[in-house]
């Protein structure tokens, strides 16, 4: 795999494609099914079977430089299966004992370092950080998109 040079959020130009870094902060609302950690997007499955996705329409990274919104509508994401668990073991009736599947789960957590590669736009910061002065320039932040000709890209993988 090619190593990835992301730009910090500071230093990405308006209406550039490329790639960030940055941890993801907030809140998490999911909750991962076998773990049970909390989480932004997670991959879970039982071997033999197909799998299960979730994840939220968008989240925030921060680095040194900045923050940014992330829309995961339509992104790929690959995720570490990074948790593995036995499912219940079931007994027979000659009293046998049959383990139960092998389940395997990946989740993007908070605090987790993570690239993006997408559409890169600036907009302003409805929510800044810090406060300002009325002469400083006005927050703002960047958003990451895919769109027809772009695909978006969010990895644990740098």
């Amino acid at each position: 795999m090619t190593r990835l040079n992301p730009w910090t959020i500071r230093e990405v130009n308006d209406n550039a494609v490329g790639w960030i870094s940055g941890r993801i902060i907030g809140a998490p609302p999911l909750v991962a099914p076998y773990s049970k950690r909390p989480c932004f997007c997670y991959r879970a499955f039982v071997e033999g079977t197909g799998d299960s996705r979730e994840s939220v329409d968008e989240l925030m990274i921060a680095d040194d430089t900045g923050r940014a919104i992330i829309e995961l509508a339509g992104a790929t994401i690959q995720v570490e299966l990074d948790h593995t668990s036995q499912g219940p073991s079931t007994k027979t009736r000659d009293g046998r004992t049959i383990e139960g599947p092998v389940r395997r789960e990946g989740i993007l957590g908070p605090d987790e370092l993570i690239a993006v590669h997408g559409a890169c736009r600036w907009e302003m910061d409805p929510r800044p950080e810090q406060t300002v002065l009325y002469r400083d320039p006005a927050p703002r932040r960047l958003r990451v998109t895919g769109g027809p000709r772009i695909q978006l890209w969010v990895t644990e993988r740098l």
